[in-house]
């Protein structure tokens, strides 16, 4: 299961705990503005509810005016279209005394107005100065309200001239009193005066705005009001004269700032407190925590296995990360003891397979080499015995190189051209060999006696004395090995009868100790063991047969082997 970093995690969680605060803090933003809302609704209830009662105590006792006059000079408004002129007269007389005494004694009605079109008379008396022309349209109106299909007898609103009106009328045989009331008049009252950021709007029940007073809002006269104007907030509106007029209360949204203005100093600083504590907290966990963890991180993942000094010295200003870094040290020092001295006991124990093996490839060549000089003994060819000294000798020498493990490609070269030379004085005329090296592999270290032991190999299985001509062919070239590192390839052929399959298919499982039993290509298997103690892999040697028939070796040599070389000495002088 893959693990998450401490510190990314941390890093996670305080930023988390920032965003709650944040959120926190919106909430309650959120809350006092809800709050701010929901008492600015009552407070625009409760005063829509009391200025609304007020008008409506108006409209009422303009409704009483209207019917006093009406009861009460029934008689007189019945004779103001009488045919006798002297009861005309004397009807209108005392029906104007008396409307006059209304509208002298209250001045909730502005204007009282008798018409009838019988004779095409009025009455009118008004609590304002009105013009001619203003009286005229007045007079006009009333008695256009005895014109048929005309519903007048509830209170309604008219625009008459520049002035708009609330009025009702009641109409019979050719005669109408009606009470006006203008816009303007109407919103006298002591209430609208203590609030002067409300606006109030006047609507008949289609929601058709007649009149608005108040602060100003994006909305004109002669507009619907079907939802909430822009930058405002509406109080659903209360009916009036028995639904015939609506009143609505609208202020602007900016109450919810004002509301905030209150709590605004106290949620900042809680805000710069909380956001200065977070910060501080982030920068204490990051000096104290995460600096020396990530510290540590990297120190770790830059020290080098090879390096002998595996400790921390991270400048640490708490106690809990010096005791884990003094533990981490110790602890580093323990287990570079241990390593080194299992590395110790590794490198002894490779040494010793090494010089084994080294054991088992010399015998082969001595005893090969004193069975040569022994046959042209018999032979009688003195002469050829000293030069096969000679060249033994060099052979020897360079065998015999202590502590040698890897030797530049030349000189293991230079080496094998002495042992074909020795070689053709035993198998004269057999043996053409030929041998190919890039310059830039000349120095390259490879094992020491790689090629001598399969070149010896071959002479072993390949070669007779007055047989057919064998043919080997040595290369050495750089070549990348699986597509990755860049080795050295050695190849060597020969046209002899090739290796034995039983043999091949042992070596490709790596049953080597069965082959040591039977004592077969001794040299072969000694030399896959040394690859893999020097280099440990065991992927660098190949073996194969050719068609119609040779042997094919090929090995893969690293720059470094992982046991470093020693000091090459000469044995013989």
């Amino acid at each position: 299961m893959k693990k998450g970093s401490l510190i990314r995690q941390l890093a996670i969680m305080l930023t988390a705990q920032i965003l709650l605060l944040i959120v926190v803090l919106l909430l309650v933003i959120a809350y006092t503005i809800h709050n701010a809302r929901v008492e600015k609704e009552k407070m625009l209830s409760n005063l829509l509810t009391v200025y609304g009662q007020n008008l409506e105590n108006r409209i009422q006792r303009a409704d009483g005016i209207l019917e006093n006059i009406t009861l009460n000079q029934s008689t007189e408004l019945d004779l103001i279209t009488s045919d006798k002129e002297s009861e005309r007269y004397y009807a209108r007389v005392e029906l104007f005394e008396s409307m006059r005494a209304a509208t002298t004694n209250d001045d909730t009605v502005e204007i009282l107005l008798v018409a009838e079109n019988r004779y095409y008379s009025a009455l009118m008396t008004q609590n304002s100065t009105l013009g001619v022309q203003q009286k005229e349209r007045l007079q006009e109106f009333a008695l256009r309200l005895l014109e048929p299909n005309q519903q007048a007898n509830r209170w309604r609103f008219a625009r008459i001239g520049d002035t708009i009106y609330l009025y009702r009328a009641y109409c019979w045989n050719h005669r109408v009193i009606a009470a006006f009331i203008s816009v303007q008049e109407f919103w006298k009252t002591d209430v609208n005066a203590e609030y002067e950021d409300l606006t109030w709007l006047l609507t008949d029940p289609s929601g058709y705005l007649w009149a608005m007073q108040g602060e100003e809002l994006p909305l004109k006269l002669g507009c619907t009001i079907k939802e909430e104007p822009v930058g405002a907030y509406l109080q659903d509106g209360i009916p009036l004269a028995d639904g015939a007029i609506r009143l609505y209360c609208c202020t602007k949204t900016d109450f919810v700032w004002d509301a905030l203005q209150g709590n605004m100093i106290g949620l900042i600083l809680i805000l710069l407190v909380t956001i200065t504590f977070a910060l501080i907290l982030v920068r204490y966990i990051y000096l104290q925590i995460l600096s020396p963890m990530g510290q540590m991180v990297c120190v770790l993942q830059q020290i080098d296995p090879q390096e002998q000094d595996l400790s921390l010295h991270i400048p640490c200003k708490n106690r809990e990360f010096s005791i884990l870094q003094d533990a981490f040290n110790t602890l580093m020092q323990e287990n570079i003891g241990l390593r080194f001295r299992s590395y110790e006991r590794q490198i002894e124990v490779r040494n010793a397979e090494l010089r084994a093996i080294r054991l088992q490839l010399k015998p082969h060549f001595f005893l090969n080499a004193i069975t040569t000089i022994s046959s042209l003994s018999m032979q009688g060819k003195n002469l050829e015995i000293r030069q096969y000294i000679d060249v033994l000798s060099k052979n020897i020498r360079y065998m015999f190189k202590s502590g040698m493990r890897t030797v530049p490609l030349s000189e293991e070269l230079q080496n094998i051209e002495a042992y074909f030379e020795m070689q053709e004085l035993k198998y004269p005329g057999t043996v053409f060999y030929c041998i190919q090296a890039q310059p830039q592999t000349q120095q390259w270290p490879i094992p020491h006696m790689l090629i001598h032991t399969v070149v010896e190999n071959v002479y072993k299985y390949a070669v007779t004395v007055g047989g057919d001509i064998c043919t080997v062919l040595i290369s050495a070239r750089l070549e990348q090995h699986g597509g990755q590192e860049t080795m050295l390839c050695i190849e060597i052929e020969d046209d002899g009868p090739g290796y034995p399959e039983e043999f091949l298919e042992r070596i490709r499982k790596q049953e080597n100790s069965d082959l040591l039993r039977e004592g077969k290509h001794i040299g072969l298997q000694s030399l896959a063991k040394m690859l893999e103690l020097m280099y440990g892999r065991t992927d660098l040697m190949e073996l194969e047969n050719l068609e119609p028939h040779g042997a094919h070796s090929r090995f893969w040599i690293p720059q470094v082997a992982i046991i470093k070389d020693e000091v090459a000495t000469d044995a013989v002088e």
